[in-house]
């Protein structure tokens, strides 16, 4: 993983909003003599709209489009010519310095408590974790890792690697979730050295943004269990973890 500010390229993404603004504001009655003029925008935005299909079109042809990479900055080309495609003339890039982060690789062996049987599982890393790290150590179960969890276990977290749900399980008890960034900070806060997160998202849609707050590095590592949830057979709520 590298991390490493630099001057980036910035567009605003005016693209895709356009159609939800200009819909939102014709919606409204108005004495306004230019609202004949909206209506007629919010008549064409509804019957030729283009939004959908150029999105489509960016995430199939680009991929991912990470502030900072390689991927990012042919996301930043391809807004810039679309507007320039639909006759915009003043069309410019305003640059920033940003800290970027780059996934690079990670691996995740768990072993029962009482065997030395390492299993590798599917694991990625989440953004703003440390550029290098190892780590080796008991695994202590968080449940949803919410605020309520750490309060109950407080004691049993620090020197432990925590594992929680990135969602709620059961999805039926009306909590509210925390973001994954959130989750981790707590695990932070309680002392943990490292932070593995259960992916409960249908057919394996990786949530694999930040784990960070502020934006900046983390200390520990958090990784992201691949599995699609807990019932994989993968002996994890009581054992130790290596990666």
């Amino acid at each position: 993983m590298q991390c490493a500010p630099f001057m980036k390229k910035f567009y605003l993404p005016g693209l895709f909003l356009l159609s939800f603004t200009i819909l939102l504001t014709a919606s409204f009655k108005s004495d306004n003599p230019t609202e004949t003029v909206f209506r007629r925008i919010n008549s064409e935005v509804l019957s030729h709209s283009e939004a959908y299909q150029t999105l489509r079109e960016a995430t199939s042809t680009i991929g991912h489009r990470l502030t900072g990479s390689e991927n990012g900055r042919k996301a930043e080309d391809f807004t810039y010519n679309r507007f320039r495609r639909y006759g915009y003339k003043k069309v410019r890039f305003m640059p920033f310095e940003v800290e970027s982060w780059s996934r690079d690789t990670v691996t995740l062996e768990v072993v029962p408590s009482q065997s030395d049987n390492f299993r590798q599982l599917r694991a990625v890393s989440l953004a703003h974790s440390p550029v290098n790290a190892q780590l080796k150590g008991l695994i202590v179960d968080a449940g949803n890792g919410l605020a309520e969890d750490f309060e109950r276990m407080k004691d049993e977290v620090k020197g432990k690697i925590v594992l929680m749900n990135i969602g709620i399980v059961p999805d039926n008890t009306g909590k509210k979730n925390l973001h994954r960034s959130e989750k981790t900070a707590l695990a932070i806060q309680h002392g943990a050295t490292g932070v593995i997160m259960v992916n409960q998202v249908p057919n394996n849609v990786l949530l694999t943004g930040t784990a960070s707050v502020t934006g900046q590095l983390i200390p520990i590592p958090a990784g992201l269990h691949w599995s699609g949830g807990r019932g994989d057979d993968t002996p994890m709520d009581e054992g130790r973890a290596k990666g």
